[in-house]
């Protein structure tokens, strides 16, 4: 369906990190790429003490799906790309960060990191609930997948979506950002163990809000804090991450990055399992 010749233009290889948080309510410095622009509403909404991300696209009726997308400018070998996904309706959609992406999206070759908020479909009698995927893409957008975490997004909450590479190896995560000190789900996937292994061995990062129900269903999400770069800047507090990794200021506020006890969702500590404490920094 979205083999509609949604074009990604190429540029200089660069190993340079590039990131967009929105505040100035433009997509300068990235390539905005749609089916039609007249049926995409962009919005910069506020988002905390920022702006956000806002994306409403609209089919072309049984003609090409509804589709959005803005690609960064340098070229990456192994890459690590995030996104905080800040809203977003509960219809049939994918949030997608894409990696190593050359061509287009209907000729295109990549490795695709998608959340799906209606896995199943959002009619009567389908299954609710999400789904996050690592996928290869070839040609005519053919997907397939090589790992896949069933999670349903709370509405209500942001979330942090991760795709990397090193080599071969992609590796997928999501974070609730209300707790950065450990990722709530983390997969992995070797695409030359597929037998349609991605032909492409660098390319650009990105992300897409594209509807799943063809050519009659549209997007409606809202992002922020776009972030790529050739390596994970993370990896000194694994396996938390930064609350933010660029601020207008150069100074980012306190966060924790550690704490005990470390396990979610348990509302008491036993005398015998030792103190309460945790670890906060700013970066």
């Amino acid at each position: 369906a979205l083999a509609a010749g949604l074009a990604l233009f190429g540029g200089q290889p660069s190993a340079n990190a590039q990131a967009l948080n929105f505040d100035a309510g433009n997509l300068t410095g990235f390539t905005e790429l749609n089916f039609n622009p007249a049926l995409v509403e962009k919005s910069f909404p506020a988002n905390g003490s920022g702006k956000a991300f806002k994306i409403i696209a609209h089919p072309i009726p049984d003609a090409a799906p509804a589709a959005e997308a803005i690609l960064s400018t340098p070229v990456y070998t192994d890459f690590y790309v995030a996104l905080d996904i800040v809203n977003w309706a509960v219809v049939d959609q994918a949030v997608v960060l894409l990696g190593r992406w050359t061509g287009g999206l209907g000729d295109g070759t990549g490795m695709i990191l998608n959340y799906d908020v209606a896995q199943d479909g959002d009619t009567a009698g389908d299954r609710k609930g999400g789904q996050l995927q690592i996928n290869t893409i070839t040609p005519g957008f053919e997907t397939e997948t090589l790992a896949a975490a069933d999670m349903t997004f709370v509405p209500g909450h942001s979330y942090r979506l991760i795709l990397k590479a090193v080599g071969s190896i992609y590796t997928g995560q999501a974070y609730d950002l209300n707790d950065l000190t450990k990722p709530l789900v983390t997969f992995s996937a070797d695409d030359t163990a597929s037998p349609s292994p991605v032909v492409s061995t660098s390319g650009k990062c990105g992300v897409l809000s594209f509807s799943r129900d063809g050519t009659a269903g549209s997007t409606d999400v809202t992002i922020d804090n776009f972030y790529a770069a050739a390596t994970d800047p993370n990896t000194a507090i694994a396996p938390a991450i930064h609350a933010s990794l660029f601020t207008d200021s150069g100074t980012s506020a306190p966060q924790v990055t550690s704490r005990t006890p470390a396990k979610r969702f348990s509302n008491f500590q036993p005398t015998t399992g030792g103190s309460i404490s945790f670890t906060a920094q700013t970066f």
